[in-house]
């Protein structure tokens, strides 16, 4: 619906005029400066139109239209139904509306049925998003290109079924946003090229089983962005190229499943970068050319099988101490700072570590005994047996 330059833009600027005896409304889009980029005329559907076709089980097509106050909340209470009873909604097709509001609109506790679910190319305009506990089936659900206001967005237990799901391109607009306890069961999951605008971003205690899993290219406003506890399942999962950007990482106690995992060529900006007690099982983990910023870093007592961090820079304090580490390839890095191998309580369980070409400006802590560092130097297979003469490595 919008021109590329209001999609991207951070804060979605518009009014609303109405034409026609409030049959048409005229949408005025505008830039930083206040000038108008876009005007939009879309036929008006009310509220109550759509209640009605709730109550006859009618298919929702609405394309080309302009909805205000839409709120199942509302349904639920003229058709005296319970605060938390479903509604079904059928074969729901909205692309490109815009859905307006004075404070909320409502999709909590919906039903979807039919084949696929679609918001593309939609507006949400200004006031709360809530698509708490919406039950997706096992449809095809399109949020691409979707443009969402300043604002919580709360998606909070959203069940998705077995059908793809794709915000590719959407943007999420300033405010908190949450898929905390959402399901996204098989389905391939696509954020590729989101915009996620200032504020906290929560996924904790997201599940995800077989589908592939893409971040890729996704750009991240200042905030947390809490991944804690999230269990994915066996499909890749991508965060390539992402921006990061200021405020705290957290994938502490995920489960990352068997699938491949990447953070190639990503960048974080200032604050903790945390994967304690991580899973990655016996996934291929890449952390390639990743630049971490400034906050420190740690996977202490995660669990990894061959984790790289080829050609990173190191630029504050860095927690390795790992539970369990088969490989952990640091060739061609540079240290600034420190790096902790030294194990407390528990044994650090690195059985090797690769560090040719690597720069140690700052310092490596490690314990020759605690870490074994022999049977790491040795345990280096391709390496050829000069390359592994202790005396040929920094620490």
């Amino acid at each position: 619906m919008l021109d590329s330059r209001l999609q991207e833009n951070e804060v979605l600027r518009y009014t609303v005029t109405f034409e026609e005896a409030d049959q048409f409304a005229v949408i005025a889009l505008f830039d930083e400066g206040f000038k108008k980029i876009q005007s939009v005329k879309l036929k008006v559907l009310k509220a109550e139109d759509l209640y009605s076709k709730i109550d006859k089980l009618e298919d929702f097509s609405l394309n080309n239209v302009y909805i205000n106050n839409f709120s199942l909340t509302e349904f639920r209470r003229k058709r005296e139904l319970k605060e938390h009873d479903y509604v079904t909604i059928k074969n729901f097709n909205a692309n490109t509306v815009f859905f307006d509001c004075e404070q909320e609109t409502d999709f909590s506790y919906a039903k979807f049925e039919g084949d696929a679910v679609l918001f593309n190319n939609s507006v949400f305009g200004n006031g709360y998003v809530n698509f708490t506990y919406a039950d997706f089936g096992h449809s095809k659900v399109g949020f691409k290109k979707t443009r969402f206001s300043n604002g919580t967005k709360n998606f909070q237990s959203v069940i998705f079924g077995d059908g793809d799901i794709s915000f590719n391109s959407a943007n999420f607009g300033s405010g908190n946003l949450t898929f905390a306890d959402a399901s996204f069961s098989n389905g391939n999951v696509d954020f590729k090229n989101t915009l996620f605008g200032n504020g906290t971003v929560d996924f904790k205690f997201a599940k995800f089983r077989e589908g592939s899993i893409s971040f890729e290219r996704a750009i991240f406003g200042k905030g947390k962005k809490d991944f804690k506890n999230v269990e994915f399942g066996g499909g890749r999962i991508d965060f390539r190229r992402v921006s990061f950007n200021d405020g705290d990482v957290s994938f502490e106690g995920t489960e990352f499943g068997n699938g491949k995992v990447t953070f190639k060529g990503s960048s974080f900006g200032a604050g903790h970068k945390i994967f304690d007690l991580s899973d990655f099982a016996e996934s291929e983990v890449n952390f390639d050319n990743v630049d971490f910023g400034s906050g420190s870093i740690s996977f202490n007592q995660a669990n990894a099988t061959n984790i790289s961090f080829n050609a990173c820079s190191f630029n504050c304090f860095t927690d390795f101490r790992f539970s369990k580490c088969n490989s952990l390839n640091l060739a061609n890095s540079v240290v600034r700072d420190i790096i902790d191998m030294v194990p407390e309580n528990n044994a650090v369980a690195i059985h090797e570590v690769k560090m040719i070409n690597m720069r140690i400006v700052g310092r490596i802590f490690i314990n020759w005994r605690d870490n074994g560092v022999i049977k790491l130097i040795y345990n280096q297979k391709r390496l050829h047996l000069v390359s592994k003469k202790p005396n040929s490595l920094e620490f």
